[in-house]
């Protein structure tokens, strides 16, 4: 199944050329963000994985 929810048709190839990391609820599920001010951290729920690190 390759369905989209993205307004712009290549928004997320953009976003993907930037080098960002795109999530989705209909994908990952809940997506819970944590900052300490200078990172963030994302653990998604369906995936269960270890929280990725990214500067905001």
């Amino acid at each position: 199944m390759s369905q989209t929810n993205f307004q712009s048709p290549n928004l997320k190839e953009r976003l993907e050329q930037k080098n960002a990391n795109v999530y989705s609820t209909g994908l990952n599920g809940n997506i819970p963000l944590t900052s300490d001010g200078s990172m963030i951290e994302v653990l998604t729920e369906k995936d269960g994985l270890a929280p990725k690190k990214s500067k905001p």
